[in-house]
C-alpha cells in the first residue's frame, strides 16, 4: 500500500482488493473515507503527521506492507527535526529552572531590571528569567507571589528588546485594574490602555482596527469569545506584535469549553504567550492540556500519544506515573513559588467565637429545624433530584435563619416550595425581625469592630448574603463607622456616578482615607483583589462551602508586599448549638488539605475553583435530621 499525501490530502492507494472493505471501515475510525477509486481511501487533516503516525501504527500492528512518498517523508523529516529541535529547548529551560543558568544573559536581564522602578524579590527574578528565555512559558505561583509583577517585567525586557510591542491580557474583568495599577509601579509609566469588555461592539471593532495608540489590551473571556474573529485579524495585521497573557487561566481549563476554543484559535497570532495561575489543575491532570496547547499552539508539547498513556495511568490512579510524564513533557516549561517560599508573616487561624443567639433568632432558627424535620419524615419516600433539591432548600434556609432571619422571607428559587416558612408559627418574627433585636452575631461583630477600630486596625468582613451584608453596612453606619461594602452589583467600573469596585478597594487600602472596614461577597471579591498591604484582618460572618473561594479570600490579606512582618488573623462567627459547626469543621478539613497540595508541582485540586459541594449540603442535611 502507498501513502501519498496530494495538496492537502492523505491518499491510500494499492490497497489489495481482498483487504479492501476490512482495511476501509478500520481506516474509517480514523476519519478516512473511499475515494473515487474502489482501493483508494482518502482523508483531509490539518495534523498531517499525527495521522500518518496513526495509520502507521495500524498498519504495523496487523503486518500490512506499506510505503511513504516523499513528500510525506519530507513532512516527517521535519516534524522530527522540530521534536529534536523542542527537546533540546526543554533541556535548557530546565537547567534554567533548576538554577544552571548563563550568567551573562542573566547578568543582562538584571541589568534591565534595575532600570525599572519596582525590584524583584528573589523568587520572583527567578521565575522571571526563567519565563523570559522559554519565551511561552507558565508561571503556577501560588496565589498572592506577584505573578503579574513577573509578566510585566518580561513584556518590559521584550518590548525593550523590540521583539513586542503590546500587551494583550485575557482574564476576569476582576484583574483589569490590578493590571493597570501593576503596571504603572512595575514600568514606571502610565500605559495607553483600552478595557474592551462592557463596551459596545461597535466600539470594539473600532479599537481592535486601530490599534496603533494602544500598548495595553484587558479583554474578558466572554469577551473574547465574543470577538475572536476580530481578534485574529488585529493578530494577522500586527505581525507578531502581541505579547499573550492568560490571566487566572483556570477559566480556560475544561476540555472543548467555548472559552478555551476561543483562547486557541488566537494564540497562534501572538509573538510570545504566557499563562498565569495559582490553581493549574482543578480537576485533573488534564486540566493542563489546553494551558500548554496555548501556550505552544505549533508544538503542543502534550501530544495525542502522551495524553493516551495519561488517559491510562489516570484510570489506574497512578499519580507517580502522570507525574513523571508530566515532568518530561512540561515539567520545563512552567515555574511554580510555593507558599513556603514567600517569605509571609504567619496566618493566624482564630477557634471559631462562639456566640449564643438572641431569644427570637433562636425561636425561629428551632422553628426552621422542626419544620424541615417535620418535611423530610414526611417527605422521606421522595428519591432523586428533586428530593436532592428540597435538602438543599432546607440547608439554605438553616445558613439564613444564621445569617439574619430576614433572609428567609426571600424565596429559594428551583427548591424549597415545599417549605412554607410564610405560615409558620414564626413568620410573623421573621417579618419583624428588625423591630425585635440585633442578632448576637452582629453584636459580638459590632464588639469586634470597636476594638480594632481602637487599635487603628482596618478589617474586612465576609459574608455569603448580599441582605446579610446590607444590613452590616447598614449598622455599622449607625454607629458612625465609615464602611464600603463590594459585592456582585457593585460594577467593574464607574457607571452613571456609581463607585467601582477598584474605587472601594482603593480608598479601603489608602490608609488615610478613613474607610477603615469592607464588607464583601467572596462571590464578588475572592479573586485578584489584594487589600493586603494596609488590612491584616478578616472576620467571617457566615461562611459556604467553596473552600477554592474560601482560600482565595484568606489571601486578599496574606500577600507579598505588605505581609511579610505582620500576622494576618482570621476570625470566624459560630452560633452555638447549630449547624454551623459542621460548615467550618468541612471547611477546615478542606483548607489543611488544600495547603498540602499546593505545595507540590502538580497540585490536582478536588475542589472546583468555581463551584460549591453539593454532595455536602446533601450530607449535612441527613446528618443534622437523622436520615437514614
Amino acid at each position: 500500500m502507498f501513502i501519498d499525501y496530494v495538496r492537502g490530502v492523505i491518499v491510500i492507494s494499492m490497497i489489495p482488493p481482498d483487504q479492501a472493505s476490512i482495511i476501509g471501515l478500520d481506516l474509517g475510525t480514523y476519519g478516512f473515507h473511499r475515494g473515487t477509486e474502489g482501493d483508494t481511501n482518502i482523508c483531509k487533516t490539518d495534523n498531517v503527521v499525527e495521522l500518518v503516525n496513526q495509520v502507521k501504527g495500524y498498519f504495523d500492528y496487523n503486518k500490512h506492507p506499506y510505503s511513504f512518498s516523499e513528500s510525506i517523508e519530507v513532512i516527517i523529516d521535519e516534524h522530527n527535526e522540530n521534536v529534536s529541535a523542542f527537546n533540546e529547548f526543554k533541556l535548557e529551560a530546565d537547567k534554567i529552572k533548576n538554577g544552571d543558568v548563563n550568567n551573562e544573559e542573566l547578568s543582562d536581564f538584571q541589568s534591565f531590571l534595575s532600570t525599572l522602578p519596582r525590584i524583584l524579590r528573589d523568587h520572583q527574578l527567578k521565575s522571571a528569567f526563567h519565563l523570559y528565555r522559554v519565551g511561552n512559558g507558565a508561571n503556577f505561583s501560588v496565589p498572592g507571589a506577584g505573578k503579574t509583577s513577573v509578566a510585566l517585567s518580561v513584556y518590559g525586557k521584550l518590548r525593550d528588546e523590540g521583539k513586542v510591542n503590546k500587551l494583550f491580557v485575557v482574564g476576569p474583568t476582576s484583574c483589569f485594574y490590578p493590571w493597570l495599577d501593576e503596571f504603572r509601579l512595575m514600568l514606571g509609566r502610565d500605559p495607553v490602555h483600552f478595557i474592551l469588555s462592557g463596551k459596545l461592539q461597535e466600539t470594539r471593532k473600532l479599537c481592535y482596527e486601530l490599534p496603533n495608540n494602544v500598548e495595553l489590551f484587558l479583554v474578558s473571556y466572554q469577551t473574547l469569545l465574543n470577538d475572536v474573529n476580530m481578534v485574529k485579524e488585529m493578530f494577522n495585521r500586527s505581525k507578531n506584535d502581541f505579547y499573550f497573557v492568560m490571566d487566572e487561566a483556570h477559566y480556560i481549563k475544561r476540555q472543548d469549553a467555548a472559552w478555551a476554543n476561543a483562547v486557541l484559535q488566537i494564540t497562534n497570532g501572538a509573538k510570545n504567550r504566557c499563562v498565569l495561575t495559582g490553581t493549574p489543575m482543578p480537576h485533573s491532570y488534564r486540566d493542563l492540556y489546553n494551558i500548554f496547547d496555548a501556550i505552544w499552539p505549533d508544538n503542543p508539547p502534550i501530544d495525542s500519544n502522551t495524553r493516551m498513556r495519561i488517559e491510562a495511568l489516570i484510570s489506574q490512579n497512578n499519580d507517580v506515573g502522570v507525574q513523571n510524564i508530566l515532568n518530561e513533557t512540561v515539567g520545563p516549561l512552567f515555574y511554580r513559588v510555593r507558599k513556603r517560599d514567600l517569605g509571609l508573616g504567619l496566618q493566624e487561624f482564630h477557634p471559631p467565637i462562639i456566640v449564643e443567639m438572641n431569644m427570637h433568632e433562636r425561636m425561629i432558627y428551632d422553628t426552621i429545624v422542626k419544620q424541615i424535620r417535620d418535611f423530610a419524615r414526611n417527605e422521606f419516600s421522595r428519591e432523586g433530584v428533586v428530593w436532592d433539591r428540597m435538602k438543599r432548600g432546607g440547608i439554605t434556609r438553616l445558613r439564613q435563619a444564621t445569617s439574619y432571619p430576614r433572609l428567609l422571607e426571600t424565596a429559594i428559587t428551583d427548591f424549597d416550595s415545599n417549605i412554607d416558612i410564610s405560615n409558620s408559627e414564626v413568620a410573623g418574627s421573621i417579618k419583624g425581625y428588625d423591630e425585635l433585636e440585633k442578632p448576637g452575631k452582629l453584636v459580638k461583630l459590632i464588639e469586634m469592630v470597636q476594638g480594632l477600630q481602637s487599635e487603628k486596625k482596618k478589617v474586612v468582613i465576609w459574608t455569603h448574603f448580599i441582605g446579610t451584608l446590607k444590613m452590616i453596612e447598614k449598622e455599622l453606619q449607625i454607629l458612625g463607622f465609615n464602611v464600603k461594602c463590594i459585592y456582585g452589583d457593585i460594577p467593574n467600573e464607574e457607571i452613571e456616578g456609581l463607585e467601582s469596585r477598584e474605587q472601594i478597594r482603593k480608598q479601603f487600602i489608602d490608609p488615610r482615607s478613613g474607610i477603615d472596614i469592607l464588607i464583601a461577597n467572596p462571590g464578588a471579591c475572592a479573586e485578584a483583589i489584594s487589600l493586603h498591604k494596609t488590612c491584616h484582618n478578616a472576620i467571617y460572618y457566615d461562611l459556604g462551602y467553596n473552600c477554592a473561594q474560601y482560600l482565595q479570600s484568606l489571601d486578599r490579606i496574606h500577600r507579598i508586599g505588605g505581609s511579610e512582618n505582620v500576622t494576618c488573623n482570621y476570625y470566624t462567627l459560630q452560633y452555638a448549638h447549630s449547624f454551623e459547626q459542621r460548615i467550618i469543621d468541612n471547611l477546615e478539613d478542606k483548607r489543611n488539605r488544600m495547603f498540602a497540595l499546593i505545595e507540590q508541582d502538580y497540585p490536582v485540586y478536588s475542589l472546583d475553583i468555581t463551584q460549591g459541594n453539593d454532595s455536602f449540603e446533601l450530607e449535612l442535611f441527613d446528618e443534622i435530621f437523622e436520615m437514614e
